[in-house]
């Protein structure tokens, strides 16, 4: 991570925060009187863990970790009858397809069985754990995470009804409550945690970073684990639901983005917002009469606090090996001839990234090289055009940015 992630800026500010399963929060900062609970003590993406790693990095402080891993259920903990809930098999079928210590030696990573049992542990671990901080702390903000929708998605949204062409009947058989069941599961989960927030003097936000394609729109991809399509499954449009005081009821919210999230947590617990972030503050989420005679107010960035030391700064090496786990572009490493020629053929957005890890590095060329066969591959990808805009901007070539900007304009006027 290059900036400061807002559990530092709050930190930095004396207000204490918890984090409890935040991807990508291992090893676990010192914010000084909060606490992070990381993603080391679950399972992430396609059954990815940092279990067995140092246990003192799981946790801050670090004394908190054994409490926490003792609310965490080993996969095995996750049965038949609970996994009936999603999955039309009989008991004993089930037995026989999940994980159990005595018969597997490790959950296998691409049985989709034994990652339902990795993400639903997961799920209750961190769900136990924020019940308990909840129950004994008093934070001005607290975050909890819950990556398994999604990974559920990417395993099982494939068999969600209506049924494919090119799915087999059996797995739709088995397979076609997952999700919808989850999603029922999720909201379980969610009441759990709301039950421990005095709703009376605490606002909440659920939202996600993405939405998922269903329906016809989902893409065919006949793998168990297939991740250098994951990122074709995600649809552009998330969820942001407020309440709580001073939150307008009924109101409704259009063109949030993710980078709006921080400005307005900020603003709501009245510290100023850094001129260097890329969102805004969403004022249409709160009523008139907080917002007026509370103007927004700025700092020029929060990133010059001495007390707030984000994560060490990732070479451009690190950032691409760590974008290819993700599936979200191919390495090249351990690929065999047709693995390289799914990943050449499947999608703009995996060059995409590429591209913009470059430009992040300050590699124009070859950023203007990944945006090139990005549209290669879709002449009229936005994404890709603007990117060649900013660089032809940043090399002074005024004429040119203009003229991709209006291309991208007019490939998505959105």
């Amino acid at each position: 991570r290059r900036t400061l992630a807002i559990w530092n800026i709050l930190a930095s500010a004396g207000r204490r925060t918890a984090v409890v399963g935040w991807w990508a929060t291992y090893p676990a900062e010192d914010v000084g009187g909060g606490v992070i609970v990381s993603d080391a003590l679950g399972h992430h993406g396609f059954g990815a863990t940092a279990r067995g790693s140092s246990d003192a990095g799981a946790t801050h402080p670090p004394e908190l970790f054994a409490e926490a891993e003792a609310r965490m259920p080993v996969p095995h903990q996750v049965g038949s009858e609970f996994a009936q809930r999603f999955i039309d098999l009989d008991a004993d079928e089930l037995r026989r397809a999940l994980f159990h210590p005595g018969r597997d030696a490790r959950p296998d990573p691409d049985d989709p069985f034994h990652l339902f049992q990795l993400y639903a542990a997961t799920a209750q671990g961190y769900t136990a754990i924020a019940e308990d901080l909840l129950a004994r702390r008093d934070d001005d903000l607290f975050m909890v995470y819950f990556e398994q929708l999604d990974s559920l998605c990417h395993l099982f949204m494939k068999y969600a009804p209506p049924r494919l062409a090119w799915v087999h009947e059996a797995s739709f058989a088995r397979f076609h409550r997952v999700v919808t069941a989850w999603h029922g599961y999720q909201d379980e989960l969610l009441g759990r945690v709301l039950a421990g927030v005095d709703l009376d003097r605490t606002a909440v936000l659920v939202l996600s970073d993405h939405g998922f394609k269903s329906g016809d729109r989902r893409i065919r991809s006949e793998q168990v684990v297939d991740m250098s399509r994951a990122h074709l499954d995600h649809d552009r449009f998330g969820i942001l639901v407020a309440a709580g005081p001073h939150i307008r009821r009924g109101a409704s919210i259009e063109g949030a983005s993710v980078l709006d999230i921080t400005p307005t947590l900020l603003y709501y617990l009245g510290l100023p917002v850094g001129r260097d972030m890329a969102g805004r503050v969403l004022l249409e989420l709160f009523e008139p009469a907080f917002c007026d005679g509370r103007p927004v107010t700025y700092v020029a960035t929060h990133e010059a606090d001495p007390r707030a030391s984000p994560r060490a700064v990732w070479d451009q090496d690190d950032q691409q090996r760590a974008l290819a786990a993700l599936g979200y572009v191919d390495d090249g490493e351990g690929s065999t001839e047709d693995d390289k020629e799914a990943v050449e053929a499947s999608s703009p957005e995996i060059h995409n990234n590429l591209a913009r890890s470059h430009l992040h590095a300050g590699d124009l060329e070859r950023a203007a090289e990944a945006f090139e066969r990005a549209l290669e591959l879709d002449p009229r990808n936005a994404a890709a055009l603007l990117g060649l805009g900013s660089i032809a901007r940043r090399r002074g070539l005024i004429e040119d940015a203009e003229h991709k900007v209006r291309q991208a304009l007019q490939a998505d006027p959105g």
